[in-house]
């Protein structure tokens, strides 16, 4: 359950990194209710934009601006909530967060941006923090062990 809350405990935070799997399943949720919320929304605004104005005649015109205003706002808020988490993951693979701009050239840039998303996380530390709980660290090896042969009971050195 903390994937789907972290994500929105961090929406304004740009810093640190985020799992493949704490993305993917942010998404997933974000897909599942975005559907029954999107209707929620649409009904809320042409009920606030119709009763604004409604009795005015001329003015009705009025009620629509308040609908397009909500809707707007929904809009642009679908579109910021997962920002952050984008940047996030593209730091858990080393990248910066602004490779996010990508996603203004046409069909392309969500192409990339997909195969960004779908790359296993770094295993180690990176300029952009350590490595998030659930990543198995990946320790260098002994300076003596690379490239020895196992000795006789099968054990590497």
């Amino acid at each position: 359950m903390s994937y789907l809350i972290n994500p929105l405990k961090r929406l304004f935070d740009f810093q640190g990194r985020a799992t493949r799997k704490e993305f993917w399943l942010f998404i997933l949720w974000l897909f599942v209710f975005s559907v029954p919320v999107s209707f929620a929304i649409m009904f809320i605004c042409l009920f606030i934009g119709g009763a604004m104005f409604s009795d005015m005649g001329s003015q009705q015109s009025m009620g629509w601006i308040g609908v397009f205003i909500c809707f707007i706002s929904s809009y642009l808020a679908a579109l910021l909530l997962p920002l952050s988490l984008r940047t996030r993951r593209l730091h858990d693979i080393g990248l910066s967060g602004w490779w996010q701009l990508i996603l203004l050239v046409p069909s392309l840039g969500r192409l990339v941006m997909l195969i960004f998303m779908l790359i296993p996380s770094e295993k180690q530390d990176n300029r952009f923090g350590r490595v998030p709980a659930g990543i198995l660290k990946q320790t260098p090896e002994a300076p003596a062990c690379q490239g020895a042969p196992a000795d006789t009971t099968g054990r590497p050195c």
